[in-house]
């Protein structure tokens, strides 16, 4: 199928003309589109997800899955208002927005990314279980996250594509490395004081000792930067950044992740602005809609 220029143009007019993050439903979304909402996928409160189905009669094409943001202990599966994956599910792709367990600030390792991780392995499993009612294939997958979200994508995709179900990986200010002291220091608004570094050793269960080897490691391994890159060098990558990023560090953090995959032979789609910061407000969006409207065609049709 050749959705690219289609394609293209609507995520260009439709995005520009709605922004980045709406709350609310779009006043666009297509009748022919099927939504399914807080459709379980386990047994747990926030183990739901939202479904969006191409018309009837859509070729069998790849799912994608989109992972909100939050910090790893906020946020909801509606962040987008639904604008991408109406358009996407149009085009024919069954595309679903999922919530997943988060952690809790007074239950330090009740939930961890492990768990987070796991919870994106089960929506890929229940979407296999959909492939003949939904008239899709899990078999190919594409992961976008923003924030918090794009770091579960990149980890799923890293440590846990074993079986290469995972076919392209979008990032869209993902975290890519927890031992980076300049992420760590990094103090987010209205958080009361509290840096990075507190909401890291909350999500991986471990208290940061630098001096500690160990710790280092368990921290590495938490990290997208320093999972086996070579391993995933079929998956098509899309990273996104802004530079005038002050909670996600451009340098230490994106750029440090592109250059590990072009040292592992792999070549990401890129891109990043001056003007841009961690919530992408000026250029990066609307300039990454081509590469992503052209990954998922080359990967998922």
């Amino acid at each position: 199928m050749k959705k690219v220029p289609i394609l293209l143009v609507a995520l260009s007019c439709c995005l520009l003309a709605a922004g980045c993050h709406q709350d609310d439903e779009p006043a666009h979304e297509k009748p022919e589109v099927t939504v399914l909402r807080d459709i379980p996928y386990g047994a747990g409160s926030l183990q739901k997800l939202d479904a969006y189905l191409p018309p009837g009669g859509s070729a069998t094409a790849g799912a994608v899955i989109f992972i909100h943001s939050g910090s790893w202990i906020g946020g909801d599966k509606t962040e987008t208002g639904g604008i991408y994956q109406t358009l996407l599910a149009s085009f024919g792709y069954v595309t679903v927005a999922m919530n997943y367990r988060l952690a809790d600030p007074n239950a330090p390792g009740l939930v961890t990314i492990g768990d987070m991780l796991d919870d994106i392995d089960e929506v890929k499993s229940f979407l296999a279980t959909k492939e003949s009612a939904w008239n899709c294939d899990a078999g190919r997958i594409a992961l976008i996250g923003f924030s918090a979200g794009a770091h579960l994508a990149l980890m799923d995709t890293l440590s846990r594509n074993g079986s290469f179900t995972v076919k392209a990986c979008a990032s869209f200010s993902g975290p890519t490395d927890f031992t980076d002291p300049v992420f760590q220091a990094v103090l987010p608004e209205g958080e009361g004081g509290k840096s990075v570094l507190d909401g890291l050793e909350l999500v991986t269960a471990r208290a940061w000792n630098p001096d500690d080897p160990d710790t280092v490691d368990w921290y590495k391994s938490w990290s997208p930067l320093y999972q086996d890159l070579a391993a995933q060098s079929a998956v098509r990558f899309l990273l996104v950044h802004g530079q005038a990023d002050t909670f996600v560090p451009y340098a230490s953090q994106a750029l440090a992740l592109k250059e590990a995959l072009e040292a592992a032979g792999i070549t990401p789609e890129w891109y990043s602005s001056e003007t841009d910061g961690h919530g992408l407000e000026t250029s990066a969006l609307p300039a990454t809609f081509g590469p992503l409207a052209e990954i998922l065609t080359a990967v998922l049709d």
